[in-house]
């Protein structure tokens, strides 16, 4: 008996019934995923951490402040609607960089590191659980990744 590590096959077979399968959940599901809106980076969780954010780096307090007016300020869109701010602390801090750039551009940051992290975090783990597989293959997985709720919603 071996006590060497299993290493797991994932063929071109596999990886094409995964695509298929993630594809059409993807469809199957996309009716119930908020659809894609041109201005989606000033509104939901980005606008809420963006917008405590900049106010702390103004030396404003946002959890004691009302954050519907700052929302307009910041061309900023409240939906859905929280008024207080409700991020613990460290993330005020932590995303207070991006908030030193303009909405759009800190999005596109914030969105690059996200799925620079998604991809990773798929690599890293084929490759724990010692999955050998083809580009194709890891193309398949990330497209599949990136096809569910809620990645496809962002």
């Amino acid at each position: 008996m071996s006590l060497e590590p299993v290493k797991r096959k994932f063929n071109n077979k596999h990886a094409l019934v995964l695509l298929v399968f993630a594809l059409l959940v993807a469809y199957l599901s996309y009716g119930r995923v908020e659809k894609a809106h041109q201005q989606f980076f000033r509104m939901n969780d980005f606008a809420h951490y963006y917008l405590a954010s900049s106010l702390f780096l103004r030396g404003i307090e946002p959890y004691s402040v009302d954050l519907e007016s700052h929302y307009e300020a910041e061309g900023l869109i409240n939906v859905p609607e929280i008024n207080r701010a409700t991020n613990p602390p460290a993330l005020v801090i932590l995303f207070s960089p991006f908030a030193l750039l303009p909405v759009f551009w800190s999005y596109c940051l914030w969105t690059a590191l996200q799925i620079a992290a998604i991809c990773a975090s798929v690599l890293k783990l084929m490759r724990l659980l010692r999955i050998e597989s083809s580009f194709f293959c890891k193309s398949a997985v990330l497209v599949a990744a990136f096809s569910m709720y809620p990645v496809a919603a962002h």
